[in-house]
């Protein structure tokens, strides 16, 4: 949710005014140039923290997750969020194997 407000803010400061009339009638709204690129890089760093966390706890390669995310952002994140559970599918097949078993064991009684 970080990651997605502050790429809205970013949008919005790319859409301020950038002309000299409209920069003296309004010099509170002045951004710095190199602010946008700092904010847009400090949400991508973010956002590639926490693919690296979800891919992580998920059982998926969490470096390159962490680089989707980075490049794409919030998108990145997204994505990393919507990637199934291998733990989940590993526990699960164990389960029916070990219950296949069981089930032959008894069959043989």
């Amino acid at each position: 949710m970080l990651c997605v407000l502050a790429t809205l803010a970013l949008i919005a400061l790319s859409y301020m005014p950038t002309s000299a009339s409209a920069a003296a009638t309004n010099a509170a709204a002045m951004v710095a140039p190199g602010t946008q690129m700092m904010v847009l890089f400090l949400v991508n760093l973010i956002c590639a923290g926490l693919a690296f966390a979800v891919a992580e706890s998920k059982g998926h390669r969490t470096w390159i997750w962490l680089l989707a995310a980075f490049l794409l952002g919030p998108l990145g994140l997204l994505a990393a969020v919507g990637l199934s559970d291998r733990k989940t599918h590993r526990l699960l097949a164990s389960i029916a194997r070990a219950s296949d078993q069981i089930e032959g064991e008894l069959e043989r009684f």
